[in-house]
């Protein structure tokens, strides 16, 4: 029973990023999980963790891990 502005500033006090960030993060640790251990694309993992365009997918993994996907 609390409204959405103080969900989402409990949300980043407690986790330390906001709910947007978290889900990307899990998404992109996801996705360096399957590319190291599948044989799998880069336009096949971007689908499978959420993201709609696989050119979207390699700027987002290379600002979180610093290297290219």
């Amino acid at each position: 029973n609390m409204s959405k502005y103080h969900f989402l500033r409990q949300f980043e006090h407690i986790v330390g990023h906001s709910p947007v960030e978290y889900r990307n993060n899990i998404r992109l640790e996801h996705a360096a999980e399957l590319l190291r251990e599948e044989k799998l694309s880069v336009e096949q993992v971007s689908s499978m963790v959420g993201y709609t365009t696989a050119s979207y997918f390699s700027v987002a993994f290379k600002q979180k891990f610093e290297i290219s996907s």
